[in-house]
């Protein structure tokens, strides 16, 4: 069996698209857990999910580095 770093990152990034929909902050936008199963399988096309605002919380917004409440 040999590695084949194409096929890898297809399931990497599968894997990642799925998770972000998962994130969704409404719950009607995620996934029901049949999708996701037919998502991580490859059986039906991801779309690109928008950001979830848990990625904007605790983040610089013009730098997008992460804050440190604890630094002065």
């Amino acid at each position: 069996m040999s590695y084949d770093s194409r096929a890898h990152l297809k399931m990497v990034n599968r894997m990642v698209k799925t998770a972000m929909w998962c994130l969704q902050d409404r719950a009607d936008d995620r996934p029901s857990m049949g999708k996701v199963a037919k998502m991580l399988e490859g059986t039906v096309d991801i779309t690109e999910p928008k950001r979830p605002v848990i990625f904007y919380l605790g983040t610089d917004e013009q730098n997008g580095t992460l804050n440190n409440s604890t630094q002065n």
